[in-house]
């Protein structure tokens, strides 16, 4: 898996390429591709993301933002 930096304001999971999905920390920016959807929830959960809901909105944030929030 690739690391990515991306803009905050971008999705968290995005399709990219054709079968490609790419997770984003909703608060940092940082980030990393995966090859489905599913593999992005396991690998999101053994990096120790966090999942919430927001102002009605779900937002994700990485271990190090999960932390600070």
């Amino acid at each position: 898996m690739e690391l990515r930096k991306r803009k905050a304001k971008d999705k968290m999971i995005e399709s990219i390429f054709k079968n490609k999905k790419q997770v984003i920390c909703d608060n940092c920016g940082e980030g990393f591709e995966c090859d489905s959807w599913e593999e992005a929830q396991e690998e999101m959960k053994s990096q120790g993301w966090k999942t919430k809901k927001l102002n009605g909105e779900w937002v994700n944030y990485c271990k190090e933002c999960a932390e600070e929030k």
